[in-house]
């Protein structure tokens, strides 16, 4: 398995308190993932959160060097 373009651990993300997590996984090249649930369950706080624009509490998001990431 090579190495992965985004890893999270155990993110905890939100604005002025933790709305999403703990949330753990990776994505190494060519795999494709999606995020899914009610409206209010953070989905877009994660995202947020990937990119640098919400906060976040606890855990790690780490990007391989080089990686940009776009919210579309």
């Amino acid at each position: 398995m090579s190495e992965p373009l985004l890893e999270i651990r155990d993110a905890v993300a939100g604005f002025s308190e933790p709305v999403v997590g703990p949330v753990s996984f990776s994505l190494v090249a060519g795999e494709v993932i999606g995020l899914a649930g009610p409206n209010g369950a953070g989905k877009s706080t994660l995202l947020g959160a990937i990119i640098g624009s919400t906060r976040l509490f606890s855990g790690t998001i780490r990007r391989r060097e080089g990686i940009r990431l776009a919210v579309q």
